[in-house]
C-alpha cells in the first residue's frame, strides 16, 4: 500500500551490486583454505539494522511520490496520462491555457534524497536485497526524470512558450513522458517492496506490544494492518469491476471494522491526556472514515473513490 495516494501498484526489480563488479577472488589450495569457522571469525559484522528507522525512512520517501496527486486526486500514472492528455508535441497548440507539468521536481528530489538516506539501512542486508535493488533502479529512473523535468517547469513557469511557440516542448516532451514512465514502472516495483516492509513492520511490532501486554498500541499496529490488507486487495484496477475482487475487500473491511471496535474501547479506556490514547484516537477517527469510504467506492469504483480511502489510510499512520 505506506503511505500519501495511491500507494501500490506491483512488480520486479533491477540489480546493481558494487561486489558483482569486483575481481574474483584468487582460489585456494585445500591445504591453505581457512576453515569454516575462521572465515566466519574473520568476516566483517554486519551493522545492526534499525527496524523502526527503516521503516520511516523507507515510508517518507515512498510518500514524496504519493503525495505529488494530492491536490489532484490522482494516481503519479493518472497524473502522467494528465500530462499527455495536452498533446504538447502537435504542430498547433492553443495559447489559451496554460499547459500543466503535473509532476513536482521538488518532491522528486526529496524523493531521491530519502532514499539514498533509507538504503543505508538496506546496503547489507540479504532479508531485504529485494528492498534495496528496487530502490536502487528508482533512483536511477528518478535522476533523468528530475533533469528534464525540472527544466520544463522553468520553461513553463517562466512562459518562454509564448515566445518559441511551444518549441521547448514539442522537442522535449516524448523523451519526457519516456522518463516518467520508466519512472512510473520503477516506482512501482519499489512500492511493492515498501509495501512487503510495512506488513512485515507490522507484524514485528504486534508480536513485540503482544509480549509487553501494551494492549492499545497493540490494536492500533492490528488496526493499521488490516487497513493495509484491505487496500492491498484492491491495489489492482482491472479487477475492481470483479465480483470475486469485492467480496475479498468486504470481507477484509469485516475485519477492519472489528478491529476498530476494540481500539475504539482502548481509545476510550485511556487517559484523555496520554500520547497513546491520542494516537488510538487519531488512527481510530481516520480509519473509520476510510471504512465509510467504501460504500461510494464499491458503488462506482473509480481512482478517485480508491485515492481517498488510501488518503485517509496515510492519515492515520501520520501520527
Amino acid at each position: 500500500m505506506t503511505v500519501a495516494l495511491p500507494r501500490r501498484y506491483c512488480a520486479l526489480t533491477l540489480t546493481c551490486l558494487l561486489a558483482a563488479c569486483s575481481e574474483p577472488a584468487a582460489i585456494q589450495p585445500a591445504d591453505t583454505a581457512p576453515t569454516t569457522a575462521a572465515a566466519e571469525a574473520s568476516a566483517p559484522a554486519l551493522p545492526a539494522v534499525d527496524a523502526e528507522q527503516r521503516y520511516q525512512d523507507y515510508i517518507r520517501a515512498h510518500n514524496h511520490i504519493t503525495a505529488m496527486g494530492s491536490r489532484y486526486r490522482r494516481s503519479h500514472e493518472d497524473l502522467l496520462a494528465a500530462y499527455r492528455q495536452q498533446n504538447l508535441a502537435q504542430a498547433a497548440i492553443s495559447t489559451t491555457r496554460q499547459p500543466r507539468l503535473f509532476l513536482e521536481p521538488e518532491r522528486l528530489q526529496l524523493f531521491i534524497a530519502d532514499v539514498r538516506q533509507a538504503q543505508q539501512h538496506t546496503a547489507h542486508d540479504p532479508a531485504r536485497q529485494n528492498l534495496h535493488d528496487s530502490a536502487t533502479a528508482a533512483l536511477e529512473a528518478a535522476r533523468p526524470l528530475l533533469s528534464l523535468g525540472s527544466e520544463l517547469e522553468r520553461y513553463i513557469q517562466d512562459q518562454a512558450y509564448l515566445q518559441d511557440d511551444f518549441a521547448v516542448l514539442k522537442v522535449r516532451n516524448d523523451e519526457f513522458i519516456r522518463h516518467w514512465g520508466e519512472f512510473n514502472l520503477a516506482y512501482n516495483r519499489f512500492s511493492q517492496a515498501v509495501a512487503e516492509l510495512e506488513a512485515d513492520y507490522r507484524q514485528q511490532r504486534i508480536g513485540q506490544l503482544q509480549a509487553e501486554g501494551s494492549h492499545g498500541r497493540r490494536i492500533r499496529e492490528q488496526s493499521l494492518l488490516a487497513a493495509d490488507t484491505f487496500l492491498n486487495t484492491l491495489a489492482d484496477p482491472q479487477y475492481w469491476l470483479h465480483e470475486d475482487t469485492l467480496k475479498r475487500a468486504e470481507g477484509e473491511l469485516n475485519t477492519l471494522q472489528q478491529i476498530l471496535a476494540e481500539l475504539e474501547q482502548a481509545a476510550a479506556a485511556s487517559a484523555t491526556t496520554d500520547s497513546d490514547s491520542a494516537a488510538l484516537r487519531h488512527t481510530h477517527g481516520h480509519l473509520h472514515q476510510l471504512t465509510r469510504q467504501w460504500p461510494q467506492f464499491k458503488t462506482q469504483p473509480d481512482i478517485a473513490a480508491y485515492n481517498r480511502m488510501v488518503t485517509s489510510y496515510n492519515l492515520a499512520i501520520r501520527y
